[in-house]
This record gives C-alpha cells, sequence and structure tokens, in this order.
C-alpha cells in the first residue's frame, strides 16, 4: 500500500502488531521514529498508535505522555477522523484508571462531535483508515462498558446494538471490533430474554467470516447461542451449538466448558449416562492442563467442573474448586472481570454445590442466597431461579420456589420449566400455587 520505511508503512505496521496483540513489538517500532521531522498529521496519527500501545501493556506514565503528545501534535490539523480516534483512546486511558465518569463525558463527546466532515480535509483518506462513524460506534461500545459497570445489563446490550447501527453505516469493516462487538452482545443475551437481540446475534454471526484470528470471539458467539437455544426450550438445539462450540474452541479449557454445558442439559433432561460420559471426558481433559499458565478468564472452567462433579465426586469437586481459589494471574484493567460481581455469583454457584455435597446443607443455603441476591440484583432471571431452586430444595421455603415458578413461565419450553414441574410433582403438597 505504501513505500516501504514511510511513516505510512510504520503507522500500518504498527497497527497490525496492536491488533494480533503485540503492543511491545508496536511500541519498539514507533519509538524509532523521527517524529520531528514529520507532519503535524502524521505524527499525531503515530502518538495515538504509542497511547494504544502503552494502554494495552499497562504503561499508565508512558501512556500519558504519549496522549500529551498527540494533542499537542492534533492542534491545528483539523481532521475530525484523527480527532475522533484520540478523544477515542483518551477515553480508554480514563477508563483503566478508574475514571469512569470522565471516560464516559469523552465517549459522549465524540459521539457529539459533529458529523459532516468537509471534503478539503479528506484529501488523504487512502491513507487515513477510519471515519468518524467507526469511533461513534467505539463509543457506543465504551457507554455499553460503563453501564455494565452499574449493573444495567440491558442497557450494555442496548449500546451495543447501536453501536452496529453506527458501524454498519460508517461502512468501514473492521472484522475484529465487529466480531467482538458480536460476542459481547452474545454473551449478554444468552442471559437477558431479549428474544429479537438473540436473532440479531445469530443473523450476524452466520454472516459472519470467522477467520483464525477470531476463535475466541467466535467460541463465545456460537457458545452463548447454544444457551439461547437451550433457555428457550430448544434443547437439542443446544446441545448441537455447544457441541459445535467444541469444535471450534480455541482452548482446551473453552473446549470443557463446551463439553460440560452439554453434560448439564443432559442430566437436567434425566440422560444421565449421557451426561456421566460428557463429564468423564471433561475430566480427562482437564487432567493435562496446567492451571498456572490459563488466563483468568478462562480459569473459571474450574468451577463448572467443580459445580458437575460435586453430585457425582465430591472429593475431585472440591480439589477443582480448591484450584481455582489457589491460582491468581493479574487482570488487565480493560477486562471488567476484575470487578465484575458476576464472577462472585458463579463463585458462590460452585462453592455451594460442593459444600452440599459434602454434607454441610446450612452453610451452602447460605452461600446459595447470596448468588441468588447477586443474579437477582442484575436481572439474570434464570440464573437467580437455578439458585432459588435450589435453596427451596434444602429449606422449603416456598418464596423462593415463587421465583422459580414465574421464570418457568417466562421459558415455558426450558429445562427450568421441566424442573419447577418435577419439584411440584415430586412433593405437591409443600407448594400450591395461588
Amino acid at each position: 500500500m505504501h513505500q516501504h520505511g514511510s511513516s505510512q508503512a510504520t503507522a500500518l505496521e504498527a497497527r497490525c502488531l496492536i491488533r494480533l496483540g503485540k503492543p511491545a513489538a508496536a511500541l519498539s517500532l514507533l519509538d524509532e521514529v523521527d517524529y520531528a521531522s514529520l507532519t503535524h498529521k502524521v505524527a499525531s496519527e503515530l502518538r495515538i498508535l504509542q497511547l494504544s500501545a502503552y494502554i494495552a501493556v499497562n504503561d499508565v506514565e508512558n501512556a500519558h505522555t504519549a496522549m500529551a503528545n498527540a494533542k499537542a501534535r492534533s492542534y491545528g490539523v483539523g481532521s475530525v477522523e484523527l480527532e475522533s480516534e484520540l478523544v477515542y483512546f483518551c477515553a480508554v486511558l480514563e477508563w483503566t484508571q478508574g475514571r469512569y465518569a470522565e471516560a464516559k463525558d469523552l465517549a459522549d463527546s465524540l459521539i457529539a462531535k459533529q458529523t459532516a466532515i468537509p471534503a478539503w480535509l479528506r484529501e488523504d483518506v487512502e491513507f487515513y483508515p477510519f471515519n468518524q462513524g467507526y469511533w461513534r460506534a467505539r463509543a457506543f461500545e465504551l457507554l455499553g462498558m460503563t453501564a455494565a459497570l452499574e449493573k444495567d445489563y440491558s442497557a450494555q446490550a442496548a449500546y451495543l446494538k447501536k453501536s452496529f447501527e453506527e458501524f454498519d453505516a460508517a461502512n468501514c469493516p473492521d472484522a475484529l471490533v465487529e466480531a467482538a462487538m458480536l460476542s459481547n452482545l452474545a454473551f449478554l443475551v444468552r442471559d437477558l430474554q431479549q428474544p429479537e437481540l438473540a436473532a440479531f446475534v445469530r443473523d450476524r454471526s452466520a454472516k459472519m467470516r470467522w477467520v483464525s484470528t477470531l476463535a475466541s470471539l467466535r467460541f463465545v458467539t456460537q457458545h452463548s447461542l447454544g444457551w439461547c437455544s437451550a433457555l428457550g426450550g430448544d434443547h437439542l438445539g443446544g446441545l448441537r451449538e455447544f457441541r459445535q462450540s467444541a469444535e471450534i474452541a480455541p482452548s482446551i479449557p473453552l473446549r470443557i466448558v463446551a463439553i460440560l454445558d452439554r453434560a448439564f442439559i443432559a442430566s437436567q433432561l434425566h440422560e444421565r449416562f449421557f451426561a456421566l460420559e460428557q463429564l468423564e471426558h471433561a475430566c480427562h481433559l482437564a487432567a493435562g492442563i496446567d492451571w498456572e499458565t490459563v488466563v483468568t478468564s478462562e480459569r473459571k472452567v474450574l468451577l463448572d467442573l467443580a459445580a458437575a462433579l460435586a453430585p457425582f465426586d465430591v472429593a475431585k469437586a472440591r480439589v477443582a474448586l480448591d484450584r481455582y481459589f489457589s491460582v491468581r494471574t493479574p487482570i488487565s484493567n480493560l477486562e471488567l472481570f476484575a470487578t465484575d460481581t458476576r464472577r462472585r455469583g458463579d463463585e458462590c454457584m460452585a462453592t455451594a454445590a460442593v459444600i452440599r455435597a459434602e454434607g454441610h446443607l446450612d452453610r451452602a443455603v447460605m452461600v446459595y442466597k447470596e448468588a441468588f441476591d447477586i443474579w437477582t440484583d442484575v436481572s439474570y432471571g434464570w440464573r437467580a431461579a437455578a439458585a432459588a431452586l435450589e435453596i427451596y430444595t434444602l429449606t422449603g421455603d416456598t418464596a423462593y420456589l415463587d421465583v422459580v415458578a414465574r421464570e418457568a413461565a417466562e421459558r415455558p419450553l426450558s429445562w427450568i420449566a421441566n424442573r419447577y414441574a418435577s419439584v411440584v410433582l415430586d412433593d405437591p403438597n409443600r407448594y400450591v400455587r395461588a
């Protein structure tokens, strides 16, 4: 595209390195640039790339220096697109430092920025790869992250849908960003009762060109769609999509996640032998993993394994649970997982399953109630119902069965409705619906 060794080639190579998850290599490249010899516009773009790379490596001090340099060189350039990219990464930097209100203000200012760009400012469109609409889409994505901090996941889903609208209108293809937004939206609609959004994700995923570098994002999308099917009552479809997820999983821990979900759905449908076979396969795969090297988000599979094992082999379940809590790996400031209460909800459900199997029933009820409160607080109905069902079976408190009844009515063909019906039929005198 550009002559080798030119500033344009440097910018393109740096962008590629950052996209490939090699920000340190991008920084080495950018550090060799003679910025004083460049025009303000070219220098500004390269400084913005420095800023994004320093954010990626969690180097806050140098990120602020790069931000100051980018601002100094961007004054007077007159490029709305370049200014939009700078504002976006300034917002991301604020986010990583926990200044969420400031990040939100910057994202709002980016969305409000004028959209009409005079023709005389677009003379280098072949050099500059993104337009303002693209950065508006990214800003809506950031606003969604802010909504998630406030536990308003429905709002986050709405912001992501708006991101897609801006992204499509911008007509600026970016497979990585599109796949990231899609996987995030899929993860949300898995737990929110929003069938229209689930259909949007399914349709969009079918049209995506899933290249190998998008494997992790593809897995999250496919796996989440499996849950959408299962929770909607299409258990066969859910089992099929979990199998497909296992087949495309880019890592062994993610493959185990999908296998355990197949085991879970099978057990809820009283397919005990099939569930045990899947669980045995998951245990075999887990035995070969060095958990110290597994990224934090994937280490959660130990919780799933502990919960799945608890009814069958409590000793192995305890080993998996203790292993999860003993391994602590750093979490990037860019990951919501670092402060997400949903993480604690998953920990509570697994812990309660294990201590219940160990015979500590009062403690199990207490931990299930903590999980119930977390899922209720974030409006994850089916997860709250799952916790409520366990509390009811241990205490007979019909207030919790009321919660299950409401969720069963929302999902009448799902395994939750089947479990609810089984509980009522097994002991009809303990609970009579008003």
